[in-house]
């Protein structure tokens, strides 16, 4: 069994904009070499703020590194015949593709594997499941949080504790048990804007917004978006700390319509989730509904400075 944890710092909010890269491969379910390596984004010099103070790389870091196109040969080797890890593997795999994606490369098949979900079903009672809570949880001593080697590294932990926790002598076992199906890299975003798939994003935890207005709120999106895939919506709430639903629920706070839908909106013949978000504003349920240009004005607001 030979498994591959990662990790990536990237410069802006963009998943295109990898700094860094942290590898860490995992066989008889101990690490045997991590590595990291620091990365000319196609941005630089550009960075942003909020992403320097996270983890502390600067552009002049960065200005004789590698591109991530220059680093493949070298990174590529790691990844053939390995399955994937990665904590809040929505974010993580998604810098993988972009960042191939932006140099026309071919995206790799790789299963992989999220432990930030898997952690989710194996602590169910634990509240919080980001890698600084994990970490601490599980004694795991690593060095400096937010410095892709290291969380490359705690990601592994984690596995190697959830399969021991589950008593599984695989990545494939544990997956069955802990009911998370292993996806590949190419399979990553399929389907999600036509609503067909379960693989909502949890986020990127190191991008959460306390003080954004979507924070910790249920939303849910009906109908086609003009600006957006309902993908990027998604992935966007979720980066910013919301709790993205694909149904109204009784803790949904906001159903944002999409522009089909408010141009073909019928007072008296509301689309399906509007009427259940209706039903339940009837019953005390404190609903917004709102149109997606409202939706794009609150997306923007921001708490970072």
């Amino acid at each position: 069994m030979s498994i591959l944890a990662i990790d990536f710092e990237t410069a802006t909010s963009a998943r295109d904009s990898a700094c860094e890269i942290g590898l860490s491969l995992i066989e008889d379910q101990k690490i045997i070499e991590s590595r990291s390596w620091l990365i000319r984004p196609p941005c630089w010099p550009h960075f942003d703020s909020f992403n320097i103070k996270i983890h502390g790389i600067s552009p002049k870091m960065v200005a004789s590194e590698p591109t991530f196109q220059e680093l493949w040969e070298e990174l590529e080797p790691w990844f053939k015949g390995r399955t994937i890890v990665a904590h809040n593997a929505s974010f993580d795999i998604g810098v993988l593709r972009d960042m191939l994606k932006s140099y026309r490369m071919s995206i790799p098949d790789n299963p992989y594997l999220c432990t930030y979900r898997l952690a989710r079903k194996v602590w169910p009672d634990l509240g919080k499941y980001g890698l600084k809570t994990m970490i601490h949880h599980l004694s795991l001593d690593l060095g400096r949080h937010h410095r892709a080697e290291y969380d490359s590294i705690a990601c592994a932990g984690v596995l190697i504790h959830a399969m021991n926790k589950t008593s599984t002598a695989s990545i494939e076992e544990l997956a069955i048990a802990v009911d998370s199906p292993l996806r590949t890299v190419q399979q990553y975003g399929h389907d999600v804007s036509t609503n067909k798939s379960k693989d909502i994003p949890f986020g990127n935890p190191k991008l959460h917004q306390p003080l954004h207005p979507f924070f910790r709120k249920g939303i849910v999106i009906s109908g086609t978006l003009e600006s957006m895939s309902r993908t990027l919506a998604w992935q966007k709430l979720a980066d910013i700390g919301a709790i993205v639903q694909e149904n109204i629920e009784k803790n949904t706070r906001v159903l944002v319509l999409g522009q089909n839908d408010m141009h073909h909106k019928n007072p008296r013949k509301p689309t399906a989730k509007e009427q259940v978000a209706e039903r339940l504003i009837r019953q005390g349920h404190p609903i917004e509904i709102i149109s997606e240009i409202e939706f794009l004005n609150r997306l923007e607001s921001s708490n970072r400075v």
